[in-house]
């Protein structure tokens, strides 16, 4: 309820008008997570909504689960790499690794896209690849969109 007021209404609460609601969609790519993470605690967001990786894997099998009931298939996206600032520190990464976790094993989506591991750097450092985000160190940059394109694999949407 706390962050609707400040930030606008949540994916999963926009997901009927914003999915369900679109004429012909075959396939969908669920990418939600980065801002349940990062907005708890900031602009007046109470801190008692940031979510658990329970409540996360509820969220994600539960829009998985009404994509193929319309046979759509269902895709889910890894939650990128964020830089520690601010209110993200090692509790959220902490977080942000287990529901990533939890997505690479979930039998509830068609594919897993793992955006976290085509976009974080390879130093055991936080964050994303040098290049790879803008400097707020949540947002890909041109070249990160890029990399994060080019990785999906086409074969899944039925080309080559």
């Amino acid at each position: 309820p706390g962050l609707g007021r400040l930030y606008g209404k949540a994916g999963i609460a926009r997901f009927e008008e914003d999915v369900l609601g679109l004429h012909g969609v075959t396939h969908a790519i669920l990418e939600i997570g980065t801002n349940d993470l990062g907005h708890p605690g900031n602009n007046g967001a109470p801190e008692s909504d940031l979510i658990t990786p329970a409540a996360y894997a509820e969220a994600m099998a539960s829009l998985a689960e009404k994509l193929r009931a319309r046979n759509i298939k269902a895709y889910a996206a890894t939650i990128p790499p964020r830089a520690l600032i601010g209110k993200f520190d090692a509790l959220r990464e902490v977080l942000r690794q287990e529901m990533n976790h939890w997505i690479r094993g979930a039998a509830c989506f068609d594919a897993v896209l793992d955006f976290d591991e085509m976009l974080r750097r390879n130093d055991g450092k936080h964050g994303m690849a040098e290049g790879f985000a803008l400097p707020d160190g949540l947002h890909p940059s041109i070249e990160g969109g890029i990399h994060i394109a080019k990785s999906i694999p086409l074969g899944l949407f039925g080309g080559d």
